[in-house]
C-alpha cells in the first residue's frame, strides 16, 4: 500500500476579488476530487 502525505494551500475570491477561507463544503467538494482522481488512477 502506498501512503502520502499532502499540504496544500486553497482559498477562493469573494465578489470583491478579495481571499476568504473555506468553508466545509469546498472541502467535501475537494476531497472527493482528490478520491476521484485517486481511485481513476490520475493521481499519482
Amino acid at each position: 500500500m502506498i501512503m502520502g502525505w499532502w499540504t496544500f494551500e486553497a482559498w477562493k475570491e469573494d465578489a470583491e476579488g478579495d481571499r476568504v477561507d473555506l468553508d466545509e463544503a469546498d472541502l467535501e467538494h475537494i476531497a472527493e476530487l482528490i478520491q476521484e482522481g485517486y481511485t481513476s488512477g490520475e493521481v499519482s
